[in-house]
């Protein structure tokens, strides 16, 4: 059985700060939690909302009579898209900017909505029109990072979008449009429309229309947006429970996991063992969501400290390994002990050959040093050969006894080490963080 999900899109830039390859260990085994609904930039069920209303509206609004025939006809005149899914992302991409520039003095804004806010302060034009061109958006790369962008995946393994298009699924539209009372959702569809509407009918050579929040047309979207996306308050009650049910229904781990956060979800950070093995207690003998809880528990530990033990040596205070001595022979005897135990053998055994098992085959490796020096040394090795499959240099290089720094180093020691004598902080959190955003969206925050 092959134990790992699709790779966390929000994880590709960690290559610059993850030195030793341990970000894709743990969020794989996250997602497993979380069947992928969640991650470190889609965590916000008014962002959710937001997003999939875009979809919805973009969707509905190249079908309605009247403009289909109009949009169509573009089409497949070839000048602006390519495809009826290039069209309709770019509509979101349309809707995505005049949000920004919409909720760009409010205290809950939007990806977007700060650099909205310069451009109006530098007087900078920025012309609206539907399409996914640099200049047509206001973030650089927005299909990837923009709302849509970081909502997609998970909206479409919630199965409120179908699976690899833009179309939302009949069972979501249809508590949307039909089963939902949300007079401020209507009212910001109508505006959106009414400038979409004012947009398509510019002559060509005026069709690029530049934002003006003091025009009727403008200041009618800014109200609604405001009334109805402004802040997670905004959203019903109804819609919050959409959202739940979608997240949850289908995982019985991360429904433990929610029972077991602390009160309101604060301090979830400093109880991050606790809240797992909370959890753990609770689920059935022998059930998937024990498997999967166990299985983080069991390797938390040795993930965290591999983590500290790498996060020492590139400590700018560390130029020789004998200046991180004490440290380092702590994480070393913890290490081997980790490494020892029946569980974490097994749980590496175990993993099917087909996923990205490099990683804890390697960590294994690291029991088997004898002393410091080693330790260092298989470090360094393992994060040289990283490196290099990135095509990047190594943060350091180490020789003998000495430590040279040639990347991003720490100015502090690892914050782990103040806690190691009381036992083994957790370092990751198997997006803990984005349950607590996901809990606090459910009680009417933002």
């Amino acid at each position: 059985m092959n134990i790992f999900t699709d790779v966390d899109t929000s994880i590709e830039l960690e290559g610059a700060r993850d030195g030793f390859g341990l970000e894709v260990l743990w969020t794989q085994m996250g997602q497993k939690i979380f069947k992928s609904k969640l991650t470190r930039v889609a965590y916000n069920l008014r962002m959710f909302t937001i997003s999939f209303c875009h979809v919805l509206w973009a969707g509905e609004y190249l079908r309605s009579e009247g403009r289909n025939e109009l949009f169509f006809k573009r089409l497949n005149s070839g000048k602006d898209w390519d495809s009826e899914e290039q069209l309709k992302r770019s509509l979101v991409t349309c809707m995505e900017n005049l949000l920004a520039f919409s909720l760009h003095k409010t205290g809950d804004s939007v990806p977007g909505s700060s650099k909205a806010a310069a451009k109006l302060l530098n007087n900078e034009k920025f012309v609206l029109w539907p399409s996914t061109a640099p200049d047509k958006m206001l973030l650089v790369n927005q299909t990837s990072v923009g709302l849509l962008g970081r909502h997609k995946g998970p909206m479409q393994r919630m199965k409120v979008l179908e699976q690899d298009s833009l179309d939302v699924t009949s069972q979501a539209a249809e508590f949307f449009n039909d089963n939902l009372d949300w007079q401020e959702f209507k009212k910001l569809r109508e505006a959106y429309y009414k400038v979409l509407d004012h947009l398509f009918k510019q002559k060509e050579e005026h069709r690029e229309v530049q934002w003006d929040g003091s025009d009727g047309l403008f200041s009618t979207l800014v109200s609604s947006a405001a009334k109805c996306f402004g802040s997670g308050e905004n959203i019903p009650v109804k819609v919050r429970k959409f959202w739940e049910e979608r997240i949850f229904g289908s995982s019985r781990a991360a429904v433990l996991l929610s029972e077991a956060m602390p009160p309101l979800a604060e301090d979830w950070d400093w109880n991050i063992e606790f809240v797992f093995k909370k959890a753990l207690s609770k689920a059935d003998a022998g059930s998937i969501e024990k498997g999967l809880l166990q299985d983080v528990v069991t390797m938390e530990p040795l993930l965290s400290l591999s983590s500290a033990a790498f996060s020492l040596l590139t400590y700018s205070g560390a130029t020789r390994i004998d200046d991180v001595e004490q440290e380092l022979t702590l994480l070393h005897k913890k290490i081997k002990a980790e490494c020892g135990r029946p569980e974490v053998q097994a749980y590496v055994k175990n993993i099917d050959d087909s996923g990205d098992v490099s990683g804890f085959y390697r960590l294994l490796d690291l029991g088997a040093a004898k002393n410091n020096k080693m330790l260092a040394g298989k470090i360094f090795k393992q994060h040289t050969e990283l490196m290099k499959r990135r095509g990047r240099m190594p943060w350091i290089i180490i020789r003998e006894n000495e430590i040279k720094h040639t990347g991003l180093v720490s100015r502090e020691l690892p914050w782990q080490l103040e806690r190691l004598k009381n036992g083994i902080p957790w370092t990751h959190d198997y997006y803990l963080g984005s349950l607590a955003e996901i809990l606090k969206g459910i009680g009417g925050r933002s």
